[in-house]
């Protein structure tokens, strides 16, 4: 009803009608993998804030697109959703920079908000909306539904993640997800023990607490990150034309590749 009033041209009157078509087809998507998931309470765009200094009013604030959860008396099983258009890269092994953090802070936002009580992690997930179809495929209907698939990390709890996905021992809901009584987990499926989960919540709680203290002291130096090759922090910048960085500013760094960074803590 609103568009109704709207002058468009036909390139945005065509461009919102497969935007309409993409978001029915993933409505019908996401009511099928609700049949897979014994988890049975959702939010939406959830806020959750923590207190980050108590010397001064310091808060970080964070909205998480869905959080799927299964309440058990005291425990509060949950699962993270953030919604992605485009190209999902999962890895977050370069947080060890302070890259990559969107999901890890997620998970310290949830674990200390005090939002839920006892919070149990079963899952952080990106999940693909509004892509670009494969149409070169031989099987579309399949890439398309594989395409909507959760990408991210699970437990490796294999009794909590039947839970959350019943389908989990050859997901329907879950990426890359397999997992066999003889063989355990698949190498693809991407699964955190309890311990590594804290251990990414604690350096995830390191950096906010590092950068906090630079905002407040005023320290903001010039030290743009190049990573895999690619001067990422400058990438998007809007003030690049006028910034004073100079080639000795940039920060390079090693690629990472596993989690190896968080044993050292």
């Amino acid at each position: 009803h609103y568009l109704e009033t709207k002058d468009l041209s036909l390139k945005d009157t065509v461009l919102l009608v497969r935007i309409r078509k993409d978001l029915e087809e993933l409505l019908k998507v996401l009511k099928e993998q609700d049949t897979y998931t014994g988890f049975d309470q959702e939010y939406y765009e959830k806020e959750l804030k923590v207190r980050v200094r108590d010397d001064i009013l310091v808060e970080f604030i964070g909205y998480v697109d869905k959080i799927m959860v299964y309440q058990k008396i005291s425990d509060t099983y949950f699962s993270i959703v953030d919604y992605k258009t485009g190209t999902i890269d999962t890895h977050i092994e370069p947080m060890k920079y302070g890259l990559h953090m969107q999901l890890p802070i997620y998970l310290y936002l949830i674990h200390n908000s005090k939002v839920f009580d006892s919070p149990i992690f079963t899952g952080i997930y990106y999940q693909n909306i509004l892509f670009s179809y494969p149409t070169w495929s031989k099987d579309l209907e399949k890439d398309k539904k594989d395409n909507y698939k959760l990408k991210g990390y699970s437990t490796d709890n294999h009794e909590l993640l039947e839970l959350f996905d019943c389908t989990y021992r050859e997901s329907e809901l879950i990426k890359s997800m397999k997992y066999s009584d003889e063989k355990g987990f698949d190498r693809y499926s991407k699964v955190l023990s309890d311990q590594m989960v804290y251990k990414i919540i604690e350096y995830t709680d390191k950096i906010i607490h590092d950068t906090t203290n630079h905002i407040v002291d005023g320290d903001f130096k010039i030290n743009p990150k190049v990573y895999s090759k690619e001067n990422i922090s400058c990438k998007w910048c809007k003030f690049r034309d006028m910034c004073y960085v100079r080639d000795s500013d940039l920060e390079y760094l090693d690629k990472v590749d596993n989690f190896d960074f968080l044993e050292e803590e």
